[in-house]
């Protein structure tokens, strides 16, 4: 097998680059005429280890990544990108599927604006990722870092143009320990499944949703790790999809008092957070709707305080099912402040410990 650099002289703009599957185990491109015309390089199915995508007059030219660019390519443990510093536009399937890459440097990236879905996910190996670089960052699709399983710590600080990103971004990144970011002012809507699973992450600092008015589904559900949570940054939020930290059972505590702009909480609101003993709801004064099973199974909860609260919408509420059911240490209850309620089915289920409930019907 050859082991010196090869520099392939034949890639040509919008070309897939299949000759590469016997390649060698490094690939140096520095071709001038990949960039003709400022036009998209599509590169993929090669089994070297390495490539390097060096600077040069061609390639400081090259404005888009096309897609599934070094998609599923299990050999390759490190890439180059220092030849792209131009590049503002990334496709679908960026280097996803490479399950022994161990080393991959986004800082010559920094004009990129846009990043298709499925970036860098399932690359297994990958321990430690940057986009910091990526300041005019303003979109990013779906799958972001997605089971990335051994990813323990991410930099995403700085990215102030960041206004669109796809669901299931860090979704199960079972590895991930730390998260390093700033506000993202641009940023108004968090879809579903952000961070969930990530069941190694224990500390958490929520300042990149600061200026978020909607929360999708299962937003950081399943990290088992969390202890504390300070919602502060959250003040803006108006409506709390499904899920919303459900599963997080070594959670203690949580402060939901900013939260006074939510009008409406989805199903399994931190439902099944099982060392969870008390909490302050008193602040929610925009409160419509409740979905079913609000805080349900948690199973140390011994006190929720809804204090004087006044709903909106001529102070009814509407609670779904299971409205703290299983909270089997619960003792006392007081919705007295709380208006005119409308309960589902299965209203304070197997509270076993409940002794007093005050209740304006």
């Amino acid at each position: 097998m050859l082991s010196a650099a090869v520099d392939i002289a034949h890639i040509r703009v919008n070309t897939t680059i299949r000759a590469l599957v016997n390649a060698p185990r490094h690939i140096w491109i520095t071709n001038e005429a990949c960039a003709v015309n400022s036009g998209v390089l599509v590169l993929k199915e090669t089994a070297a280890s390495s490539v390097s995508l060096s600077e040069s007059e061609g390639m400081g030219l090259l404005t888009t990544l096309g897609s599934y660019f070094l998609n599923d390519c299990p050999q390759l443990t490190s890439i180059d990108l220092s030849g792209l510093s131009q590049v503002t536009t990334i496709g679908r399937h960026f280097c996803s599927g490479c399950r022994n890459l161990t080393l991959i440097d986004l800082t010559s990236l920094e004009q990129v604006s846009s990043v298709d879905a499925y970036f860098l996910q399932d690359c297994d190996a990958l321990t430690q990722v940057s986009l910091a670089s990526l300041v005019p960052l303003a979109t990013v699709g779906v799958g972001l870092l997605c089971k990335c399983t051994r990813l323990t710590s991410l930099d995403i600080s700085g990215l102030a143009q960041l206004s669109c990103i796809g669901s299931h971004m860090l979704h199960q990144c079972t590895s991930l320990v730390s998260l390093t970011w700033s506000a993202s002012p641009k940023l108004r809507e968090v879809p579903y499944c952000f961070c969930e699973g990530c069941t190694s992450l224990h500390v958490l600092d929520l300042v990149f949703f600061s200026h978020v008015e909607a929360i999708g589904h299962r937003f950081f559900s399943g990290c088992t790790s969390l202890t504390f949570v300070d919602g502060a940054p959250l003040a803006r939020v108006t409506t709390i999809g499904d899920h919303f930290f459900s599963a997080c059972t070594q959670l203690t505590v949580i402060d939901i008092v900013p939260l006074i702009n939510v009008t409406s909480i989805g199903n399994h609101f931190l439902s099944r957070c099982s060392r969870l003993s008390a909490l302050d709801a008193s602040h929610l004064q925009c409160l419509t709707r409740i979905g079913t099973h609000f805080l349900s199974d948690c199973s140390r909860l011994q006190s929720v305080q809804f204090g004087s609260i006044r709903f909106a919408t001529e102070g009814i509420i509407v609670m779904g099912s299971h409205f703290l059911a299983g909270c089997v240490q619960i003792r006392s209850l007081d919705l007295s402040s709380s208006g005119a309620i409308a309960v589902g089915s299965r209203f304070l289920d197997c509270c076993c410990s409940l002794r007093a409930v005050t209740i304006t019907m």
